[in-house]
């Protein structure tokens, strides 16, 4: 019998199914892809790209009346904090301390010199740098560590009406980033915001966690991954706390939309281990900014060469770096001890581009 075209298309359908079973398998939208290993093809030129991670570190301090023994905690404990971001030799980093008073401060008040009616440190958003006459640390800053200890201990006269939102607006905008805290914030570094306070935020211009976030963002030009937040502070999900707050019962909801909206870490100011808890969030700052190279394009891997200077950085889990093909990109191991090399050495990675 002559086929019919209804036959004729049903032993075609056979046919392709016979061949999609000795080739692969056919997908859910029809296609079949090829069996066996993906097939790679290797450019004719290599690629050389510098890896030089930046972060820029904000301690935004409490210095209301009920902050004393938290920022002599906090100054104490800050080594932990500074020892876990130098174990990252090859970071770049400036670590800077601002306040939660907003109260009208004029351009012409002395942020160097503690006095007037306040006896505070410094407001408004601008870098504390009373006694060190130090706006802020990096890893070329001679006793960087006793500087910053001594920058975070702001007092207890400030405003009682703490302002978390609004004095990092005002340090991180015109005109302060042109003036008193001029060289801090780099457009190409990541920023993290950490929140060291009893209470919640009461600014009244930026007034939600959400809003806080998005200004931070759109200063990074869209760029999310590039705006970190922590908090130590007093959950919301502790209902009896060790130590009080500082408005009895209001929980810090707004600080911890924001800290949320930045996938961060928040622990409880009034925590024993507060030594550790600063050692995690500065784990997680290197961990984000200082330990991940994403490349541009896919790497031919027994090609890859990393080096710092005139120093080969092994393929090591630990002790140099391995590659991630999910996120294409070099991850780098905690050990990792670099040699001295010339000022502004940074490490670079060469390689020959496959497409896959």
């Amino acid at each position: 019998m002559t086929p019919t075209p209804r036959h004729v298309r049903s032993f075609a359908l056979a046919g392709l199914m016979a061949l999609a079973t000795a080739c692969g398998q056919v997908s859910e939208k029809g296609a079949i892809p090829p069996s066996g290993p993906p097939q790679k093809k290797v450019t004719d030129r290599d690629e050389t790209v510098s890896f030089n991670p930046k972060v820029d570190i904000l301690f935004v301090v409490d210095d209301s009346g009920s902050m004393d023994s938290h920022q002599d905690n906090l100054s104490r404990n800050i080594k932990q904090f500074t020892a876990e971001i130098q174990k990252t030799t090859f970071l770049d980093y400036h670590i800077g301390v601002i306040t939660t008073s907003m109260d009208g401060m004029t351009s012409g008040d002395d942020c160097d010199v503690k006095g007037g009616w306040s006896e505070r440190a410094c407001g408004d958003g601008r870098l504390v740098r009373y006694k060190t006459k130090v706006p802020f640390i990096d890893n070329q800053t001679p006793n960087g560590l006793s500087i910053l200890e001594e920058n975070l201990l702001v007092g207890d006269s400030g405003s009682g009406d703490e302002l978390m939102f609004d004095p990092i607006r005002a340090a991180l905008s015109v005109p302060l980033i042109n003036r008193e805290n001029i060289g801090f914030l780099r457009p190409d570094a990541t920023l993290a915001i950490i929140l060291v306070t009893d209470a919640e935020d009461h600014s009244d211009q930026i007034t939600s966690g959400q809003q806080m976030f998005d200004f931070l963002v759109n200063l990074k030009g869209g760029r999310a991954d590039k705006v970190l937040a922590y908090g130590a502070l007093i959950p919301s999900t502790i209902a009896r706390p060790t130590c009080s707050r500082d408005e009895g019962s209001v929980v810090p909801t707004r600080l911890e939309e924001f800290i949320a909206l930045a996938k961060g870490i928040e622990y409880n100011i009034c925590d024993t281990d507060y030594g550790t808890k600063l050692a995690h969030i500065a784990a997680d700052v290197v961990q984000k900014v200082g330990r991940i190279m994403f490349l541009s394009r896919p790497p031919v891997v027994d090609t890859i060469t990393v080096t710092y200077g005139t120093q080969v950085i092994p393929n090591d889990r630990e002790n140099g770096w391995t590659y991630d093909p999910v996120r294409n990109a070099l991850i780098f191991g905690d050990k990792i001890v670099l040699s001295v090399q010339a000022p502004g050495t940074t490490l670079s990675v060469t390689f020959t581009a496959g497409t896959y």
